[in-house]
């Protein structure tokens, strides 16, 4: 996938990804340490992958039209969401 900004620094990938295995091979469910998500986001921009415009921590309710979050991941759970024109989020909720 081309980058979506310039410069990228695809070096800094490795110690992410690196520290993200770490932190999945301790974690137990139900909470997502905050470590995870901050790591995971970073490696995300390291990619040259945008934050979505309607933000990181964007909730549509599936109740109001919009879609739970593990339909937005993109393989293979969010594949639906994305055929079914719900992903990415329209507008972004207050």
């Amino acid at each position: 996938m081309a980058p979506q900004f310039q410069p990228v620094h695809y070096e800094r990938r490795l110690p992410l990804a690196t520290r993200l295995r770490e932190l999945f091979e301790t974690w137990t469910r139900p909470e997502l340490p905050q470590e995870v998500i901050e790591v995971s986001r970073a490696l995300m921009e390291y990619e040259g992958i945008k934050p979505p415009a309607c933000g990181w921590d964007a909730y549509e309710d599936p109740e109001e039209g919009g879609i739970k979050f593990e339909d937005a991941l993109l393989w293979p759970e969010g594949v639906p969401a994305i055929l079914n024109g719900q992903w990415p989020p329209k507008h972004q909720r207050a």
